[in-house]
């Protein structure tokens, strides 16, 4: 029977399975790399999901070079909105510039009475540096550190970067809530544009440095870190009225680029913070353009 078998096979071609060969490409017909994103359509992108998730929210995004110049934009970004604690790396700033320790180590422990209002914290934070103040967004801290120097002198330094309301016969305790960001309004852009210049002013390292703390897991902004970059940044959570919003500015740095983001998303439920909604978004415009 074999001689018969084999002259079967030899009739009907019979062999093993073969291999399925990849076609070779013919030189000269790589497949082209995607094209570039630019800020611009990142920007759109980012702000039509974020429109899809929070179908009744208004979305604002700012992208800045170093010295704060315009490279995108989304949404009105020069009409005042709820910044949250987004503001308070600019309150240490100008405290920094008034004298404070930057070694300060400050009780956050206990909620702190000023005047009629009790200031607290989500959580017992316990005894806090100033860096670990920012990183953990401590309204207790932030407001304990403007008493410890001139808290008028603070308040004028930040009016004068990013305009406040006119404190003439102002309060502590109504300065307190622009400084520490329970009532603050500021344009998106110039919020932005304040945290750039810092980084070419007296003390402005010092608080970027403690803003690179801010996105680690010890802080809230964890999520706006991009592997490979070098972020830093605050977030901010704003409750005014019936209204939450979601805040985070930060700077993404590679190489020779640096940019500026601003992101802040208002009208979220309450289950939506700067860490959770504007953070990500951060992280997703800068991974888009900076990461192709």
């Amino acid at each position: 029977m074999r001689p018969l078998l084999l002259s079967l096979c030899a009739l009907v071609a019979c062999s093993a399975p073969a291999a399925v060969a990849e076609p070779i490409a013919p030189a000269g017909s790589e497949v082209p790399p995607a094209p570039a994103v630019d800020w611009q359509t990142a920007v759109d992108a980012e702000a039509d999901a974020l429109s899809r998730t929070f179908s009744d929210a208004s979305v604002r995004i700012v992208v800045l070079d170093p010295q704060g110049e315009m490279l995108a934009s989304h949404g009105d970004v020069e009409t005042p909105t709820p910044t949250g604690s987004s503001i308070k790396p600019l309150t240490v700033f100008a405290a920094l510039a008034e004298g404070l320790d930057p070694d300060l180590e400050i009780d956050a422990s206990a909620p702190l009475e000023i005047g009629a209002d009790t200031i607290v914290d989500a959580r017992n934070n316990g005894v806090l540096s100033l860096p670990m103040a920012l990183a953990k967004s401590s309204n207790i801290a932030v407001a304990r550190a403007v008493q410890t120097v001139s808290w008028e002198a603070v308040y004028a330094r930040v009016d004068a970067m990013v305009g406040l309301p006119d404190p003439t016969g102002m309060s502590l305790r109504d300065a307190v809530g622009q400084l520490d960001g329970f009532h603050s309004t500021v344009p998106l852009q110039a919020l932005v544009r304040a945290y750039a210049s810092m980084a070419r002013q007296p003390h402005g390292e010092a608080v970027l440095d403690m803003l690179r703390l801010a996105v680690t897991e010890d802080g809230t902004g964890s999520r706006a870190a991009v592997p490979g970059f070098d972020v830093l940044g605050k977030t901010g959570t704003s409750r005014q009225g019936d209204l939450q919003g979601a805040v985070f500015v930060g700077r993404a740095s590679k190489g020779e680029t640096t940019v500026w983001i601003g992101v802040a998303v208002h009208d979220v439920p309450d289950d939506a913070y700067g860490g959770t909604v504007a953070a990500p978004a951060f992280a997703r415009i800068v991974q888009a353009v900076l990461s192709s």
